[in-house]
């Protein structure tokens, strides 16, 4: 009899064990054939979906569970809810903008292009849509087009650290582009002047030769999100230096981080892939022929984003305890749970 028992104890205790990676689902497999999976729900999923039953044509409601499933990396299902959300509004500009991210996240770039352009076309002067149009241009080796994102979004950034991240961005598009005094200019024009804490403040520290790319890093800095994040700005700061060696060393370790959603992440398998294409050149804007013919143009570029921007539709952080929070119409950050977060004192995005 106790036999028996200890074989049902080791049954149910492999069963416990099982659940929960068969509700993590695969969410990205590299060329590698690394599967990098979304993470467990902890209470924020459930009340979105809650809310959202309640009022099933409700926008926000959509958005809101997609930025929830995103906290937990549940990107594939946030793009099935953003989809769902497009049916009911297919004309929404933020639907875009979130499923246009997603994509992104996901690496399926032309569809994250796709949304991201459709978006533009909806709302010019929506932030959102600028800054992450900026990062796909820029990971598919389009640097001049990434610095025209960039440059629209810069003036539209909604608080400190989004200035921080659109100014880094910019400057890394411009120095890329072969740009290299307009970089330095802008960088001594000192758009980013208000403080914050976000990963991208230590980058700019870098370009402006305030600290050495060995200080990047902290002992602080232990989040994947973040060594991502971080390693990355210090592998192309090495990239534009010309030292494509130290530059891949970075690159490498951006990607080991394991912080798969983060931006630098994404760029770091970009530029390994390019880099064992043609060995140590360094490369300048590269447009892929899809995205040749699209330019950031329309005649609303000047509408004022101070009527269209509020916090709670940012995506604020819905994995924290408590309700779920009320969500304006017209925000444009890119922060959200699994995105603008603060690992470790500092928040990285993704």
């Amino acid at each position: 009899m106790s036999g028996r028992w200890k074989l049902l104890v080791a049954v149910a205790s492999a069963l416990a064990f099982a659940a929960p990676a068969a509700s993590q689902s695969v969410q990205y497999r590299s060329a590698s054939r690394v599967e990098y999976r979304s993470q467990r729900d902890t209470g924020a999923i459930a009340r979105a979906e809650s809310a959202l039953a309640a009022d099933p044509r409700n926008v926000e409601r959509f958005i809101q569970l997609g930025v929830a499933q995103s906290g937990a990396r549940q990107f594939r299902e946030a793009i099935r809810t953003f989809t769902r959300g497009l049916a009911v509004a297919p004309n929404d500009p933020m639907l875009y903008r979130w499923r246009g991210h997603r994509y992104l996240s996901v690496r399926e770039f032309d569809r994250a292009m796709a949304d991201l352009t459709r978006g533009f076309r909806l709302d010019s002067t929506n932030y959102g849509i600028l800054y992450h149009l900026g990062v796909l241009r820029y990971v598919r080796g389009d640097f001049a087009g990434a610095a025209d994102a960039f440059m629209r979004a810069q003036p539209r950034a909604p608080d400190a650290g989004e200035l921080a991240g659109a100014t880094d961005w910019l400057w890394m598009s411009l120095s890329r582009a072969g740009r290299t005094a307009e970089a330095k200019a802008m960088l001594e024009r000192r758009p980013d002047s208000l403080p914050t804490t976000v990963a991208y403040a230590q980058r700019l520290k870098l370009y402006r030769g305030a600290i050495g790319p060995d200080e990047v890093l902290t002992a602080a800095d232990t989040g994947d999100v973040a060594v991502a994040t971080l390693a990355y700005g210090v592998g192309n700061w090495y990239l534009v230096r010309g030292d494509t060696t130290r530059a891949r060393d970075w690159f490498e370790r951006s990607v080991r981080s394991g912080g798969w959603p983060a931006f630098g992440f994404i760029a770091s398998e970009a530029e390994l892939r390019r880099l064992r294409r043609t060995g140590s050149t360094i490369h300048t804007s590269v447009v892929p022929d899809t995205v040749k013919s699209w330019s950031l143009s329309s005649s609303s570029d000047a509408d004022s984003l101070g009527e269209r921007t509020s916090t709670a539709r940012s995506g604020a952080n819905l994995n924290s305890p408590g309700p779920i929070p009320s969500v304006g119409r017209r925000s444009a950050r890119t922060n959200d749970a699994s995105g603008t977060r603060t690992v470790c004192g500092r928040r990285t995005s993704s």
